[in-house]
């Protein structure tokens, strides 16, 4: 019993990426999963640096992307709300319940 506990650590670290391994530091561990994937002949150098960078070009965009808090400042609170006006006049025109009202009464239709 205690072997099946101890399996499912083992396979978690057994299908990890090396995107995964790189991320958290782990350049050995992504080393050695490159060459299992791969076989010993390929570039894992090259394929390690191509993976530094597109993790740096990730960081860098996920740092120049707006939070959410700045949707509702004074400069955008406008844009906001035209967005967020489009979904609650859809809702609130009615479509979506006389979309779900007709297949319910279509259905009782059918019994009938």
């Amino acid at each position: 019993m205690a072997g099946c506990v101890s399996q499912p650590k083992r396979a978690d670290c057994w299908f990890r990426s090396p995107y995964w391994f790189i991320a958290h530091g782990r350049h050995d561990k992504a080393r050695a999963n490159l060459i299992r994937l791969h076989g010993a002949d390929y570039d894992v150098e090259g394929h390690m640096a191509q993976i530094h960078d597109a993790l740096a070009r990730m960081n860098q965009d996920n740092e120049s992307q707006g939070s959410l808090a700045e949707c509702f400042h004074k400069k955008q609170i406008k844009r906001t709300m035209v967005a967020t006006s489009m979904f609650f006049i859809q809702n609130a025109c009615g479509n979506s319940w006389v979309i779900g009202y007709m297949s319910c009464e279509s259905i009782r239709i059918r019994r009938i």
